[in-house]
């Protein structure tokens, strides 16, 4: 295969992902967008001291728990991998 003929497959496969990434560039802005107006929502509602007692009650007793598995699901899949 040369050259010329390598450029044209490699300009085929990126015609055919060009629709796909289309679409995960819409879905995310969709999200995003979702994201960005229902904080903003919450925030004018008065949700914001909850969410934040919900944040700091989040980081005092879940955040460590999960470190700690995080750290030996780490180590298991280290272990199992070799």
């Amino acid at each position: 295969m040369n050259e010329q003929e390598h450029l044209n497959e490699i300009r085929q496969d990126n015609k055919k992902a060009l629709p796909k990434f289309f679409l995960i560039i819409v879905c995310s802005l969709a999200v995003g967008a979702l994201l960005g107006f229902g904080g903003t929502w919450l925030a004018g509602t008065g949700a914001k001291a909850g969410l934040a007692a919900a944040g700091v009650w989040f980081s005092r007793n879940a955040a460590p728990w999960l470190l700690g598995l995080t750290a030996l699901a780490s180590v298991a899949a280290f272990v199992l991998q070799n």
